[in-house]
């Protein structure tokens, strides 16, 4: 039973989305932070803004979410095992007994908009129970997580993804290492490997970038953000790399709130980030005055190189006067596919990423595993993004075919 409600002057939690502790929910129109401690959830309500409560019980808790301005708290009662679920906005809790359940001690539970209750059972099939609390259905595929959504939930067996209504389970992915996957959106997931997934009739990968810490994802606008440490990485829906944008503090958790980017830091401090502020104030809107390129194709954003070329050709066949010359993270040797380059002068900086022409691995080369990775890509069995796509459009004619495939060959033969 609800014993009691005090408020939470401040919190400090360890953000990470869609974990079994200091989880954060957000649907759009709230965030949250759910922090459970044995029998005691702390709840704290990010946007809008509102400070947050402690709800206090009798019995231990076995599950937790919010969705939309309302916590759901799964909880087991001492020896009978009767399992309540307490409703909570803004303080102020109902309660529903559930019939005809056995749970482990951390499971996830979801609702939809009918009020429909979804929970994994101690034999890790999901069980629904009508808002009464009665148990309505038992679907038969085993999984291990559940993550809420707007009017459905997605569930992740350690191979398949399914999509979950009060009346089916429907296999939209299988074959897959499940384990890490996150939810970005209604529209996206995404898993700690550095992949974004489309969720439209079935899952499909659209992105797929290799950074150590690249787990945080969020969907703003017309873009899909990553963050890696102090960058984020823009992208379009098709998953083109539009942009980056350098921070001033590491990102210890990404989401998304009325069409903005929210950032928070170690310090548990909120920013925004509306879709035109995700890119740099003084980036290439600067122009290229005082640099000159005359010796590479370019464009404001990419310098097309071919291979072979090394940062000491690149800086003897070009003008900069007044600004200073940073590679990232290199002094020296052969340019690859995505080297970035910044031009400096004060507190302007002018930026560019190198393409090497059919280098779509990014190791500076054109050889037989860059012909391999394009010949896949036309295949659709494993797609270049972003960079790696363009480096593979070598007749640029703004699409990927086998034209591009004959003419990498003849680089490297």
């Amino acid at each position: 039973m609800l014993m009691f409600i005090t408020v939470i002057v401040s919190g400090v939690y360890s953000a990470r989305a869609d974990s079994d502790t200091d989880a954060i929910y957000n649907d759009g129109k709230y965030l949250f932070v759910l922090k459970p401690k044995s029998n005691t959830l702390e709840t704290d309500r990010l946007l809008p803004y509102k400070k947050g409560y402690t709800y206090s019980f009798s019995d231990r808790i076995n599950a937790c979410c919010a969705i939309g301005n309302t916590v759901y708290t799964l909880t087991e009662s001492g020896s009978n095992k009767i399992r309540y679920l307490y409703k909570s906005t803004d303080g102020k809790s109902s309660t529903v007994r559930l019939s005809n359940i056995n749970t482990d001690r951390n499971t996830f539970i979801s609702t939809d908009t009918s009020g429909n209750i979804f929970i994994i059972n101690s034999k890790n099939k999901i069980q629904v129970f009508n808002k009464s609390g009665k148990s309505i259905k038992t679907f038969g595929a085993k999984v291990n997580r559940l993550i809420p959504f707007s009017d459905y939930a997605l569930a992740f067996s350690g191979k398949a993804v399914y999509k979950v209504t009060s009346s089916t389970q429907t296999l939209l992915l299988s074959g897959t290492n499940t384990s890490y996957f996150y939810r970005i959106s209604d529209n996206y997931i995404g898993d700690y490997y550095g992949n974004i997934y489309r969720i439209s009739g079935g899952v499909k990968r659209i992105i797929s970038v290799s950074k150590n810490g690249m787990n945080k994802a969020c969907e703003v606008g017309k873009y899909l953000v990553y963050c890696n440490d102090k960058t984020l990485y823009i992208y379009d829906k098709n998953g083109s790399l539009v942009s980056e944008r350098g921070l001033e503090s590491l990102v210890y958790a990404l989401s998304s709130y009325d069409s903005k980017a929210v950032l928070i830091d170690k310090n548990y401090n909120v920013t925004l980030l509306s879709q035109s502020e995700l890119f740099e104030k003084n980036g290439n809107s600067n122009a290229l005055k005082g640099i000159n390129l005359k010796n590479f194709k370019h464009n404001k954003k990419y310098i097309y190189v071919n291979q072979g070329t090394t940062i000491a050709d690149f800086k003897s066949g070009i003008e900069y006067d007044g600004y200073e010359i940073s590679f990232k993270g290199r002094r020296s040797g052969k340019l690859y596919t995505n080297t970035k380059v910044s031009f400096i002068k004060g507190n302007a900086s002018v930026n560019f990423t190198f393409i090497v022409r059919g280098d779509v691995t990014g190791e500076g080369n054109v050889n037989s595993r860059d012909e391999g990775l394009l010949f896949k890509h036309l295949l659709g069995q494993q797609k270049l993004n972003g960079v790696y796509k363009i480096a593979a459009d070598i007749n640029r004619d703004k699409k990927i075919s086998n034209a591009d495939l004959v003419l990498l060959s003849r680089i490297y033969r």
